[in-house]
């Protein structure tokens, strides 16, 4: 469904881009794998496929063994993740279900867990298994946890409050359009009665009638008629409201017109947070390998040639996959543009020391204490090389001061020291933020600007507030001068007006004139009916899967059974 809802609402003043992307320019680079690179990645390939054959053969503890081997190998190009994987994995669990194939389908999402421990998709794919199984509680347990896991995800979690905010926004604007409809039936009496006095001095009465007719109802010819209606009439009712009432209007006025600008500036940045990228580099900082990590690197190094901090990641990227002689060279890049970087010192001191060349290591860990003092990698690192030079004296001082800023880490070394002797940093891992904030200043840079009408549909629709304004003002001052008696209220059999009260939610409270409880009344009523639409209002989320799929509307089904009983009980009951 998308944003559909809320285009719409904002048809009426302007269609903003609700999301943009940097402009992904084609490129015929590639970032470079050696044959070493290259053989360990095929053997992900190879484990994954191994894995597929054991899940259709029954084979558990062949399916158990393969992905102990992926681990290891994700572990060999200097990764601990393997996201994409792992949700191949959870929909793999999901197809399997549906199958009733439930034993493979926990194997698929034990493998899921494994493979991406930090992802939502394992438990929302466990949840819609366990709904499968009619393990409800368990689905809904399972749909909290994968939430909570968006939660902690930084990208998720921007992304998530971003379609929450958007939710948010749609629900407010249809209440405030339905609120316009609620005045204007029980207020919309008042306003024909002056019109219609009006226009009977130059008319005759049915002339005069089908001119209000018209007057009022024309807006549905537009497209989008219902939502041009109701911003038209909340122009002609601001003067018949009570105060709070015509704050409403105003307040409704002001959140629509301001909508435009706001959702633009919100594309942007959830535009680039979305951009496929971005998501690789974020995904590769939190230790995760996805698929087209090497090609979006490509793409990024032909749109900013420049950026220091993508070359500082591309050479972390190198040193993982084992490239040492490429991120020496990277690393000397780094240290062109940045001397003092400790990280690129410490991590080109890493180079040297796998190459013997002790002394050669040991002056690029010396500059990196130097620039950063506080780091326990380098003081581990110093530790090492004093130790090949057999400077034990200043081996054990450096191995002291490591231990002072962080023993469990330094424990954690020393245990797998005859694997990897020394440590490295990974700050252009750290780097993805500068990055983006690069990308979004290019992307910035080269649009083009909107011009007069552009800007008017994106950033000024809030001065068509005043023209509201204007026009309520003239037709207060046109039709409500010399006033006469005032219409008689439409008569309701007592019956028919309690179901009236109770389903209509919202117009009973404007007839008593409590305009705030029935914006209340509605508020609450949209957002219950939109709850089961939460998920798909806004921008698309980079997972595969949303829980348990009946879980927001059976929320929304007890929360309006609850509503509409509370309105029951004040609004039918209360009156016997």
């Amino acid at each position: 469904m998308g944003r559909s809802a809320l285009v719409v609402i904002l048809s009426l003043i302007s269609v903003p881009a609700l999301a943009q992307e940097p402009p992904a320019e084609p490129t015929d680079a590639q970032f470079p794998l050696g044959v070493r690179a290259r053989s360990n990645l095929t053997r992900l390939q190879m484990d994954w496929l191994d894995w597929l054959v054991a899940c259709n053969e029954g084979d558990g503890e062949r399916a158990a063994a393969v992905i102990d081997s992926l681990q290891a190998h994700a572990r060999v190009v200097g990764m601990r993740h393997l996201p994409e994987l792992g949700a191949a994995a959870a929909s793999r669990a999901i197809d399997l279900g549906r199958a009733g194939q439930m034993e493979p389908a926990r194997w698929s999402l034990e493998a899921a867990e494994r493979l991406a421990p930090l992802r939502p998709e394992g438990p929302f794919a466990a949840s819609r298994v366990a709904w499968m199984e009619g393990a409800y509680v368990t689905a809904a347990a399972s749909t909290v946890r994968g939430f909570v896991r968006s939660l902690a995800s930084p990208q998720l979690r921007f992304v998530l409050l971003n379609n929450l905010a958007l939710w948010a926004a749609t629900v407010v604007a249809l209440a405030g359009l339905l609120l316009v409809g609620v005045v204007m039936i029980s207020r919309g009496p008042e306003l024909y009665f002056d019109l219609h006095r009006y226009f009977d001095r130059f008319l005759p009465s049915p002339g005069s009638h089908a001119l209000c007719l018209a007057l009022l109802s024309w807006p549905f010819l537009l497209p989008a008629g219902p939502l041009w209606a109701a911003i038209y009439w909340s122009v002609l009712l601001w003067a018949y409201g009570a105060r709070l009432e015509r704050i409403l209007l105003i307040a409704i006025w002001l959140f629509v017109g301001s909508l435009p600008a706001a959702l633009t500036e919100q594309g942007r940045r959830v535009g680039l947070a979305l951009y496929p990228p971005v998501q690789s580099l974020q995904s590769a900082a939190r230790g995760g390998l996805e698929g087209d990590l090497f090609s979006h690197l490509a793409i990024l190094q032909s749109i900013l040639p420049e950026s220091a901090a993508l070359r500082h990641f591309s050479a972390d990227i190198h040193r993982k996959l084992g490239q040492m002689e490429i991120a020496r060279s990277t690393y000397r890049d780094v240290l062109a543009d940045d001397p003092e970087n400790a990280a690129a010192l410490n991590d080109l001191g890493i180079y040297y020391f796998e190459a013997s060349d002790f002394s050669g290591a040991l002056d690029f860990f010396e500059r990196a204490a130097e620039s950063d003092p506080r780091r326990s990698e380098i003081q581990f690192n110093l530790a090492q090389a004093y130790s090949e030079l057999y400077r034990f004296e200043e081996s054990e001082d450096a191995l002291f001061t490591a231990r002072e800023l962080d023993s469990d880490s330094v424990n954690a070394w020393l245990r797998r020291g005859l694997v990897e002797r020394v440590v490295g940093i990974d700050g252009g891992l750290e780097r993805v933020s500068e990055i983006r904030d690069e990308l979004r200043a290019q992307w910035q840079v080269a649009e083009e600007s909107p011009g007069w009408f552009g800007y008017w549909r994106q950033a000024l629709s809030l001065p068509l507030v005043g023209v509201f304004i204007a026009i309520a003002v003239m037709v207060r001052l046109g039709t409500r001068r010399g006033r006469s008696a005032r219409p008689e209220r439409i008569w309701w059999h007592p019956a028919a007006d309690r179901v009236r009260r109770v389903l209509l939610a919202g117009v009973p409270e404007a007839e008593a004139g409590e305009a705030g409880r029935a914006a209340l009344s509605l508020l609450a009523l949209v957002t219950l009916a939109s709850l089961p639409l939460a998920n798909r209002l806004g921008f698309p989320l980079p997972w595969l899967h949303a829980g348990a799929p009946a879980l927001l509307p059976t929320v929304a089904g007890f929360g309006l059974l609850v509503f509409f009983a509370m309105r029951y009980l004040r609004h039918w009951r209360g009156d016997r």
